[in-house]
């Protein structure tokens, strides 16, 4: 819970037959993460690294096409238990064939949709038009009899209807038109001029992206050729109902196979990537797997159940490979556990960065300071009250996961902001409810701004034993004693605040400047000392050791009145409620608009101050408290795991 738990790498080789068996061992038992197996072997002669490019390129091409298919049929993915999956190098071959087959029956079928649709939508505008024709009593033959008539029948956008009329009149052509109706935005028109002005009138047309319709002038008669369509129309339509009943039975049938070649695909293409890593000789594979050190005995049993004891398995924990230079702090995976109600705050930490191997993991102490910074500037009974109700809410509800994942914090920052609501007699911004059982800060404000203060000590105080904690865990002792936030930092920083309070708070303590300076000028000049004697960095400066003092001090002093902010906040909620009833009082009796106004003023509390809060508490955690630690970015353990 406080350090990422201890690695280590094995290598593995085995039998090429047994891979399918590893693989599966390797997916299920979800501790094991692959490494690249050149990096640790001396000995390479005879092994060749696996290609699997093209397996990898193929089937993320495969799964864009799947998803693609899962949104135009609109088909949920199905879960699928371990015991279903299968590994297999040629596994691809197969996925991609299903898959082909299921994509070329549904594309038929929309194929044969469209066409249909296409051919009601051509039957119905020339319905329309040759209707219009039949209310005018207007025989087709009687046009297609009239050798100088250019006639043109389609579709104008509505508004470019006007336009039309325009550019024939402005270029003196005559003509006429009739409109047959609306449709979708669209004037059915038919427009007719001579000849002679055929060429004026396309141009027109074709400026304004007029969709022609052509009306065959049949030497039926204008009834039949109506009935005729009316005829095609009702089997087209029962063809389409007919083509829709097939589409959504093979949706019902092919949507649960398409769900588990996709699970399927996602699985390999874990294993496909992870061959990228993997070296072969011609009768075995090698490869080089990061496990926690704790799994390694377990993950052994396992192996000889798979495949006996046709393998070989060597362990090198990751100190060691550390201290032989062979990787580094932030090469080596990390691992973070942690009890289900710290996870809301590991993701918190995961937007700053992710701890390296053998360093602090910050997660329980930035929790715990967070809900109590969060309670203080937002002490409230009836706001936290309202903050908890709603994370308990969210958490019932299972569509939004983000929503469900940041329930739990919400919780958290409402509980305490009750409970310092309590403590400083703060109810929906009213401090005459209840009693304060600690201290009013309103009434109080400096005392407020003591504690916030403290608060900042003892966080920075805990920032800087971290860092010297994790720097013994990793036998760096130099930094222990001579880091810019190392033990001698701590004691002037201890010192500082000793003399502060015992001199200006208390007046029990009376040096001189002088005095001050070579009690406080002591353990800075040891952290520069450490530097210029003791490092084993020879390209630093002298001027940088030198420099280290004024930063020392510069960041304890501004660290430390940064946590003002938290009492000033607290503050500022408090001045924010009584503003908001201070106008409500100022409305006089006017029903209903003062208890609006209390309703909406501690509504737009709660949000605006809530979102300002939070802000502020990631803030110190980030720039205050982590930068005394937090000082290299790892990288985070990504198993191998079989996709739900």
């Amino acid at each position: 819970m406080f350090r990422p738990q201890r690695m280590t790498l094995i290598n593995l080789a085995f039998l090429k037959e047994d891979f399918q068996k590893v693989s599966h061992l390797l997916m299920e038992s979800g501790i094991t993460e692959v490494e690249s197996a050149e990096k640790f072997l001396v000995e390479k002669q005879g092994l060749q690294k696996i290609e699997s490019s093209q397996l990898v390129t193929r089937a993320r091409n495969t799964l864009n096409r799947m998803a693609e298919l899962f949104h135009r049929m609109e088909v949920s993915r199905r879960r699928f238990t371990p015991g279903d999956l299968k590994l297999d190098i040629y596994l691809l071959d197969e996925i991609e064939s299903q898959f082909n087959n299921i994509c070329s029956h549904i594309d038929g079928l929309i194929a044969r949709k469209r066409e249909c649709e296409t051919r009601i939508e051509e039957l119905d505008y020339k319905s329309r038009f040759l209707s219009v024709l039949e209310d005018m009593e207007i025989s087709p033959r009687d046009l297609s009899g009239l050798p100088h008539l250019y006639l043109r029948t389609g579709l104008l956008d509505s508004g470019d209807f006007k336009r039309l009329t325009e550019i024939l009149e402005q270029s003196e052509v005559k003509f006429v038109f009739k409109i047959a109706g609306y449709l979708r935005g669209y004037v059915l028109l038919f427009i007719a001029t001579f000849k002679e002005n055929s060429s004026s009138l396309e141009s027109a047309l074709r400026a304004l992206n007029f969709r022609n319709i052509e009306v065959v002038m049949e030497e039926k008669d204008l009834s039949q050729v109506l009935e005729d369509i009316e005829l095609e129309l009702w089997s087209l339509r029962e063809t389409l109902v007919e083509i829709e009943q097939e589409y959504q039975k093979v949706r019902r049938e092919s949507g649960s196979e398409l769900s588990r070649l996709h699970w399927l695909l996602e699985n390999n293409l874990k294993i496909y990537q992870a061959m990228e890593y993997v070296l072969q000789s011609r009768y075995n594979y090698l490869l080089s797997l990061w496990i926690p050190s704790k799994a390694v005995s377990g993950f052994r049993r396992k192996l000889d159940e798979v495949v006996g004891q046709k393998y070989e398995l060597t362990e090198h924990p990751a100190e060691v490979l550390i201290d032989q230079k062979k990787v580094s702090y932030e090469q080596v995976p990390s691992s973070l556990k942690h009890p289900a109600f710290l996870r809301p705050f590991q993701k918190i930490l995961s937007l700053y960065g992710w701890p390296a191997y053998l360093h602090i993991d910050p997660t329980l102490f930035m929790g715990i300071s967070f809900i109590i910074m969060f309670g203080m500037m937002f002490a409230d009974l009836g706001h936290g009250f309202i903050l908890a109700i709603l994370g308990a809410l969210l958490w019932f509800q299972k569509k939004i996961n983000f929503l469900r994942e940041v329930s739990p914090l919400l919780l958290y920052c409402g509980f305490f902001s009750g409970i310092f609501g309590v403590l400083f007699g703060s109810v929906f911004g009213k401090e005459d409810i209840i009693p304060a059982l600690w201290f009013n800060p309103s009434q109080q404000p400096m005392r407020f701004l003591e504690l916030g203060v403290i608060l900042g000590a003892i966080l920075i105080s805990l920032g800087i034993i971290l860092n010297i904690l994790q720097f013994l865990w990793q036998r760096r002792f130099r930094e222990v004693l001579f880091s810019q936030w190392g033990f001698f930092s701590l004691v002037f920083y201890w010192l500082a605040l000793f003399l502060l309070v015992g001199g200006v708070r208390y007046g029990v303590i009376n040096l001189s400047i002088t005095q001050l300076a070579i009690v406080l000028g002591i353990p800075l000049v040891l952290v520069t000392a450490g530097d210029l004697f003791f490092t084993r960095d020879k390209e630093k400066e002298p001027v940088e050791a030198i420099v280290k003092p004024m930063e020392i001090l510069m960041g304890l002093l501004t660290n430390t009145i940064s946590y003002i902010r938290v009492a000033a906040f607290g503050l500022t909620h408090m001045a924010l409620m009584g503003s908001v009833y201070i106008i409500a009082e100022t409305m006089g009796e006017i029903a209903m608009v003062k208890e609006s106004i209390i309703v909406e003023g501690n509504i737009g509390v709660i949000l605006l101050e809530g979102l300002i809060v939070f802000i502020q508490c990631l803030r110190l955690e980030y720039y205050e408290f982590f930068s005394k630690f937090f000082l290299l970015q790892g990288r985070k353990f990504r198993p191998l795991s079989i996709e739900k």
